[in-house]
């Protein structure tokens, strides 16, 4: 019955141990923000609007992962280290 607990707890701890990882600062600094954001929507949202929270909700979720896909993605490609399915990977880095 609790598995998605489980499994979210387990993905959260996987992805905090990653070694990648230099300092939690801003990672303590976004679910602060996350962690007011929520209180505060979730006494201020009546019954009635829940489908329209959970659409909020969504929408952020969806904007998070375009940044984070912006982030790893785009930067890369400017460096001349394309990503396999870019169009430039091909060319020469001597615009760079």
């Amino acid at each position: 019955m609790h598995l998605a607990e489980l499994g979210m707890a387990i993905a959260i701890a996987g992805t905090l141990l990653d070694h990648h990882i230099i300092t939690y600062t801003w990672i303590v600094v976004g679910a602060a923000i996350g962690t007011v954001a929520g209180i505060v929507i979730a006494v201020w949202t009546p019954m009635t609007a829940m489908p329209q929270r959970t659409a909020l909700s969504h929408a952020f979720g969806a904007a998070a992962a375009a940044l984070v896909a912006y982030r790893t993605t785009i930067p890369k490609a400017r460096t001349c280290q394309a990503v396999p399915w870019s169009r430039s990977a091909s060319r020469s880095c001597s615009a760079a």
